[in-house]
């Protein structure tokens, strides 16, 4: 890296202590919601990920591929998302977060994200102050872990050793 880039790097190192949230919750109501409804629940995960990024988390919000499904459906040389893609999607991101906030409302697809969640043994929050205590009180040992994990990446091989 330039020295540039590593300054900036360095300059916000606390980012590596921001758990990473996955947000699930409803959208298209099953593909029933009308336009007005879909920009509702856009408004409410924007909202909601303004908070979390204020309470020291780093939001995942998958409702805005929402937005990747209007381009597509203006522009016809553009080939269509099947369903099963966007949920391979956003569990590929699900698997590496932290935690899970589970907005009010019905959605299957948020249904099956908090599924694999709990399989994966990732906690899942229905409410902000319950999550921030979970990893307020944590937190000294978030910092120790994503430290170690650092620290392990960053050990170099000695050269008589094989990988």
């Amino acid at each position: 890296m330039t020295d540039a880039v590593s300054e900036t790097v360095e300059a916000y190192k606390d980012w590596r202590y921001r758990p990473k949230v996955y947000v699930a919750g409803p959208l298209t109501n099953g593909g029933t919601a009308d336009a007005g409804t879909i920009r509702e629940n856009l408004n409410k995960a924007i909202v909601l990920a303004a908070e979390l990024i204020g309470h020291g988390f780093a939001p995942l919000i998958p409702h805005f591929t929402w937005e990747i499904e209007r381009c597509i459906e203006l522009d016809p040389t553009l080939n269509t998302v099947p369903l099963h893609a966007w949920m391979e999607i956003d569990f590929a991101w699900l698997a590496d977060a932290d935690a899970i906030f589970r907005m009010s409302g019905s959605s299957l697809g948020a249904s099956y994200e908090i599924k694999l969640a709990r399989s994966r043994h990732i906690p899942v929050f229905h409410h902000i102050t319950e999550m921030m205590g979970h990893f307020h009180i944590e937190r000294s040992e978030y910092k120790q872990r994503k430290k170690r994990r650092e620290s392990a990446n960053n050990q170099k091989v000695p050269q008589n050793c094989s990988a």
